[in-house]
């Protein structure tokens, strides 16, 4: 069984390569490698002539790895040089052994090691560059010479006899798609081309169907270490060394390159690789690792910092990983050897500084750290506690719990190059937003017990979340409990946007959110403008996707919007108020009422407000569940203040169990479950038409197309929530469906959507079947 899961791909292959053939000048040098012991830079070269010998034909090859699976195909490896790429070569020339002429004897001070850096740019397009000053060239009186070379993205140090040996290197130091690459020793006769083939030294491991194990949660990065096999053999890194063979075979010095695998411990004396994700399919990811080659049946997979993710066992085949093969596997025929580990104990939240005898601590020039990117520590009994470590430049691993006290302070903005890891702790009692804006980034971090119970949104600070008011950077990890937010008061033009953990969400995703008891409020009036409220985020931006929301405790969330906007837009959601981005796997239990909102639109739903996209694109929103009771508001239209009798504007409430009001979205595989209901306020016709009018579904209030578009998809959605409408529903200004109260007409197609409805019901899968797409304002209506 184990046999099937698992795809070998040989690296050996010669078929297809790209060639790569340069004519060097008789002074080719090195520029060197990256971590060297002693970096020396050298310029300036000589010529053939002066050097007096005769230029060096190279051919380059590589031995790719050969596409043998969906992870293979969209990987992507090194195929070809590119201009700046640098190998280092080691050279060594013989000549007739006059003693001796079965033997070829190593010519003195002649061997070489040194750069060749690609030029594909200019003049010299295709061409190897020496710069160094190091002639690489065939001495008149070399009968023959021994070649080989080793390339690695990034290496631009020297090594020679002296400084002979580069640092550890780990093999995820770098985002490169290649693994270390060296040639097999070649010997050519004087004058013949140099037909150099480069090999991986590592064997690549890719993992796919990582969601049937992370429960969905994505991550960019996840380490891997070695548990079946000893600490003291574990390797991580690799060593290159240029030594000097003076035995009886090569009296006068034979250089030539070892390269090792080695061992580099993180501070936790643990030895980890660490693999990147990549996108195999628009929905599923692979890891991707390059690994030393050797047993991997036994192994653990962890998030940063050691915080447990995975791990298996007695997986047979991956008992001999050999060097320049690829093995694919799938964690989901895996499950069998897959133990999922409990990261509960990550998380801490039982001691908390200040303490009594913290009276060094400050929480502002803790704040003011993060918002430098320093570290931070203060003296406790004459001890140092370190509360900020600077693991990286500008990367902070919070020490530390905190416990603000409800004090008052001033927020700050987190820079761009700064990351804040909370390491599994946690922020509580916290009264305000701690910061201003998130331009960099924020993981791991939990916020408890805390409760901004009169914000105030005006000028200056229309946006509010415990964490920031708006966010351009990830927020990533974060687990949010008995988080209360109220707001009071709204003055100004706004738009107001608010929710539990940020109030704008503008650019970069938010992912892995983790939410239990969580209320927010809006108990306030406002003449017009505009309301974005969510229990985690008021708005998303374009290219703010949300994504894996989760509970993790037994409370529910709940989002209750008693704002009056008498000619204004009110967007009330479970999880987010307006997103113009995608929200994918977020299943949660929330209870949302907006009832008592009142406004031109009003737009409610289970997870989101409004999903509000005009492009081109559809945006998507998939794999997303709610259990809870959802009841949309009133809508009040305007009447033309010249004329009584006619309809200036029309008001719109839409409310879903999902979505309230859904423009160019994709909705598919997702759950609704509890109850769907709305306020309807009965309206007398004016001047032929209603002044306001009321849709409501079961996942989608409405649902409209861009237009000259297609229409969107709803597509394999199940309905087990119970639709809550009066007598009136489904009258000419009240459209109520199981699926949606009005969508494009292709949408009741049974046969293609397989949408589903559990529950008995006397209404139809749409209330209105409509293929007009909105004109003016993209949130007006029929």
């Amino acid at each position: 069984m184990i046999a099937e899961l698992i795809t070998e791909t040989v690296q050996q292959e010669e078929t297809d390569m790209k060639k790569y053939i340069t004519f060097i000048s008789c002074f080719i040098v090195l520029c060197g490698l990256l971590g060297c012991t002693d970096e020396r830079w050298l310029e300036n070269g000589g010529t053939a002539e002066n050097a007096g010998g005769l230029p060096i034909e190279f051919v380059m090859d590589f031995a790719p790895i050969t596409p043998s699976s969906r992870a293979d195909a969209q990987i992507g490896e090194k195929t070809e040089f590119v201009n700046g790429d640098i190998i280092q070569v080691v050279a060594n020339f013989y000549k007739e052994n006059k003693n001796d002429p079965s033997v070829p004897e190593l010519m003195e001070d002649k061997s070489v090691c040194c750069i060749l850096t690609y030029q594909n740019t200019g003049d010299g397009m295709g061409k190897w560059v020496n710069n160094s000053g190091i002639p690489l060239y065939w001495p008149w009186d070399a009968d023959n010479a021994s070649f080989s070379a080793f390339y690695y993205p990034g290496f631009n140090g020297v090594l020679d006899i002296e400084n002979n040996k580069t640092l550890p290197v780990l093999l995820d130091s770098l985002d490169v798609t290649t693994d270390p690459l060296m040639t097999k020793e070649v010997e050519v006769s004087y004058g013949n081309a140099v037909h150099l083939t480069f090999n991986h030294k590592c064997t690549r491991l890719v993992l796919t169907d990582l969601d049937v194990v992370t429960g969905g949660a994505s991550y960019s990065k996840l380490w891997l270490e070695n548990t079946g096999i000893k600490t003291e053999e574990q390797k991580n890194a690799f060593q290159l060394e240029l030594k000097e063979d003076n035995s009886e075979t090569s009296p006068n010095g034979k250089y030539l390159f070892d390269f090792q695998f080695v061992k580099k411990e993180d501070s936790n004396n643990r030895v980890l690789i660490g693999g990147e994700t990549i996108d195999i399919t628009d929905d599923s990811k692979a890891l991707v690792l390059f690994l030393p080659p050797g047993d991997y049946s036994k192994v653990s997979l962890t998030r940063r910092f050691g915080r447990p993710l995975f791990s298996w066992e007695n997986v047979e085949k991956l008992k001999d990983l050999k060097e320049g093969f690829s093995y694919t596997v799938s964690l989901e025929d895996l499950l069998g050897n897959i133990i999922i580990d409990d990261d509960e104990e990550w998380w801490t939240d039982e001691e908390y500084i200040p303490t009594e005898d913290d009276k060094e601590f400050n929480l502002q020039d803790f704040l003011n750290c993060i918002g430098d990117g320093n570290s931070y520590s203060y003296r406790r009994d004459g001890e140092e506690i370190v509360v900020l470590q600077e693991v990286d430049n500008n990367y902070l691993l919070l020490m530390e719990n905190i416990d603000f006290k409800n004090y008052n302070f001033e927020s700050v903005d987190v820079e761009g190059t700064t990351t804040l890891d909370g390491n599994g702790h946690f922020f509580k009692n916290v009264r305000k937003n701690v910061f201003g804006t998130v331009n960099g980034h924020i993981l791991n971090l939990g916020i408890t017990d805390s409760n901004a119970d009169e914000v105030s949104l005006q000028s200056g600070a229309y946006q509010f979340g415990i964490l920031a008011r708006e966010s351009r950077g990830n927020v990533d990890g974060i687990r949010l409990n008995n988080i209360s937010i109220n707001v009071t008061e709204l003055k100004g033009k706004g738009p107001f946007v608010v929710g539990s953990l940020v109030g704008n969400n503008l650019t970069s995703p938010m992912t892995n959110v983790e939410m239990n008891n969580i209320k927010v409020e809006v108990n306030a009036s406002v003449d017009g403008e505009v309301l974005m409220m969510g229990g985690l985020v008021g708005q998303n931006g374009d290219g703010a996707s949300l994504e894996n929301v989760s509970m993790f405790g037994d409370d529910k969330i709940s989002v209750t919007n008693n704002a009056e906007l008498k000619n204004g837009n009110v967007y009330t959601g479970g999880l987010v108020g307006v997103s113009a981005s995608s929200i994918i796997n977020c299943k949660v239990r929330v209870d949302v009422d907006a009832g008592e909102a009142t406004g031109l639109y009003v737009y409610t739903g289970g997870l989101v407000g409004s999903m509000r996209n005009p492009n081109d694109t559809p945006i998507i929103f998939r794999d997303s569940h709610n259990e809870g009771e959802i009841r949309g508001g009133i809508c009040n239209g305007i009447i033309d203040p010249n004329n009584s009798g006619t309809v200036a504007s029309t008001g719109h409430s839409a409310t879903g169990g999902l979505i309230g009001y859904s423009l160019n979205s994709d909705i598919y595989n997702c759950m609704v479950s509890g109850k769907v209901s709305s306020e309807i306020e009965e309206s007398t016709i004016i001047g032929g038409v209603y002044p306001e009018y009321y849709t409501i579904g079961g996942i989608a209030g409405a649902v409209r197309k861009v237009e000259g578009k297609d229409s969107p998809f709803m597509e394999k959605n199940s309905v087990y929530a119970e639709l809550n409408i009066s007598t009136v529903a489904n009258t000419n200004n009240v459209f109520v469906g199981w699926l949606a109260g009005v969508a494009p007409k292709i949408l009741s197609d049974d046969d293609t959507y397989h949408n589903v409805c559990f529950v008995n019901t006397d209404f139809d899968k749409i209330g209105r079947e409509d293929d007009s797409s909105p004109t003016g304002n993209e949130d007006s209506g029929l």
